[in-house]
């Protein structure tokens, strides 16, 4: 029994938590580079010619703005050696237009991007068969297969392309939670200079998703060792198709999704929500009706169409946390990360910019 505990309580739950930690100290690491990167270039309060410096967004900006140019002027040079003048201007036009379109994308749109790349690219993958069996063995976690490296990485795979289809399309539509964790939206939630959110969206993704698979896997292991010990089975197959019960595997990243609607829900509580009859209620009541969806699916013993309730509970309560404590600590984390590293402390939130500034923003480009 001991041992059977550390295979299944305390080995899982110390590998997630420590993966956890890691990512997240990683994205403070990188998001505190980057930020000073771009405020060392362009310090706040600096003319750039464009604009007077007021926040590291518009640093990262410049510095972008710059980079674009001058590598318009490197592909002219090379392509007037080429192409005649015309074609050559045509095909730098051509780069211009993507790298500023790219330049104004939102950091929530770039790490949707990101997800959506990397859960497409899991997928396509099985279709080849000699990868197909590396990704059951490494991308599907089961309670009792003694893998818990899985509960970090099944999150990112799917089922079928209908799954991965239906998850994605969730996850961009709840996407406003990301700008709330973000420099999208005005910076409310930030006291210090963010230049660059991707880093800390994906670490939200990464926690968000392990935490809600190591709760599914906590809850199964207690709801179904005993019967494990009584059938004593001898491979995965006999253990997930026994007659009268099955414990399936468990991928996908409907977790994150609930963990993103509950920052969107909760974090824009006070906004108004409009009822298809014109009714108007605070945002945070559209959750009543979801977690009494799950609450009566996990208390049936028989999930609705196959659904991971405990998986979509525990997400929701993983966001629920972090619209409350969650941006402090990932600003602590950053400032922790910083003196470890003996770097400049993150500089603090001067000009915060405001609701109208944004529209501005937005109109302008």
């Amino acid at each position: 029994m001991p041992a059977q505990t550390t295979r299944l309580v305390i080995r899982p739950t110390l590998i997630v938590l420590t993966s956890m930690l890691g990512v997240y100290t990683f994205a403070a690491y990188k998001t505190n580079q980057n930020t000073d990167s771009y405020l060392s270039r362009y310090p706040l309060n600096t003319n750039t010619g464009y604009w007077i410096i007021s926040n590291a967004y518009e640093a990262r900006q410049s510095y972008e703005f710059d980079k674009i140019t001058q590598r318009r002027q490197q592909w002219m040079r090379k392509m007037d050696n080429v192409f005649p003048p015309a074609i050559a201007c045509r095909i730098v036009t051509i780069y211009t237009d993507a790298a500023d379109y790219w330049k104004d994308i939102q950091d929530t749109d770039r790490a949707l991007a990101t997800i959506g790349i990397l859960a497409t690219a899991i997928i396509a993958s099985r279709l080849f068969p000699r990868s197909f069996p590396r990704v059951l063995r490494s991308l599907f976690h089961h309670p009792f297969s003694g893998r818990s490296v899985t509960l970090l990485t099944s999150a990112f795979n799917h089922l079928s392309s209908s799954h991965l289809v239906g998850n994605l399309s969730g996850l961009w539509f709840a996407g406003v939670g990301y700008q709330w964790l973000s420099q999208d939206c005005p910076p409310v939630n930030l006291s210090i200079e963010e230049a660059n959110s991707c880093y800390h969206l994906l670490a939200f993704t990464f926690a968000s998703g392990s935490f809600s698979m190591l709760c599914n896997h906590l809850y199964e292991v207690a709801l179904y060792r005993s019967r494990v010990r009584l059938f004593g089975p001898t491979s995965l197959a006999t253990l997930t198709f026994k007659t009268g019960w099955q414990v399936t595997p468990t991928c996908g990243i409907s977790g994150v999704i609930y963990a993103v609607v509950a920052v969107a829900l909760l974090g824009f509580g006070d906004d108004k929500a409009r009822l298809p009859l014109g009714q108007e209620i605070p945002a945070w009541m559209l959750s009543i009706p979801l977690l009494l969806f799950e609450t009566a699916g996990l208390l049936a013993k028989r999930p609705f169409l196959s659904m991971k309730h405990v998986a979509h509970i525990a997400g929701f309560v993983f966001g629920a946390l972090y619209v409350q404590c969650g941006m402090g600590t990932w600003e602590t984390a950053r400032v922790a990360v910083a003196r470890a590293t003996g770097r400049a402390m993150p500089v603090k939130v001067i000009y915060p910019r405001s609701s109208f500034d944004s529209i501005q923003d937005t109109q302008t480009h």
